[in-house]
C-alpha cells in the first residue's frame, strides 16, 4: 500500500523504506493492506511492518497503528542467520541492491531476501509487493 507514514518521533517515512547493508534493523519497512481483524474492531485494515536481523535472527515487527506508534514485540522468523541481503525489482523490471526513490510513494514490484545461515545454507525468499506488482497487458512489451 503506497502510503507515507509518521515515525514515533513524528517524522515522515516513505511508503517503502530500505536501509543500507550497514543497518540490519530495521532493514525494510512498509505499509500493507489486509490486516486481520477477527474481533471486528473499529480499526484500519492497514498495518506498518518492518523486518530486520537482530542477534542472528530474522525478525518481523508489526505496529498497532500506522502513524506514531511503538512497535509490538518482534516475532522471530528465522534463527541462525549470519547475514541478509535484499534486492528490489523496480517498475522497469531491473533488480537493484538498494531502494532509493525520489517519489516517497513509489514501492518496488518485488523484494528478494537471501539469508546466509550459520550452517552455510542459503535461504531465499521472493515477495511480490506494491499495489499492482504484476504488469498489465498494456504495460508488457510487444512480442
Amino acid at each position: 500500500m503506497p502510503r507515507i507514514s509518521r515515525t514515533r518521533n513524528g517524522t515522515l517515512a516513505p511508503a517503502f523504506f530500505a536501509a543500507g547493508a550497514d543497518q540490519p534493523d530495521p532493514a525494510i519497512q512498509f505499509i500493507r493492506t489486509g490486516r486481520d481483524n477477527p474481533d471486528d474492531l473499529d480499526r484500519s485494515g492497514l498495518q506498518k511492518l518492518e523486518y530486520g536481523v537482530v542477534d542472528g535472527r530474522l525478525i518481523r515487527r508489526a505496529y498497532r497503528q500506522v502513524d506514531g506508534a511503538e512497535p509490538e514485540r518482534a516475532a522471530v522468523l528465522l534463527d541462525g542467520v549470519a547475514g541478509v541481503a535484499f534486492r528490489f525489482r523496480g517498475a522497469d523490471g531491473q533488480w537493484r541492491a538498494d531502494w532509493r526513490s525520489a517519489d516517497p510513494l513509489e514501492t518496488p514490484r518485488a523484494v528478494e531476501v537471501t539469508a546466509a545461515l550459520r550452517d552455510g545454507q542459503p535461504f531465499r525468499m521472493l515477495f511480490l509487493v506494491g499495489v499492482d506488482p504484476v504488469p498489465r497487458k498494456s504495460e508488457q512489451p510487444d512480442g
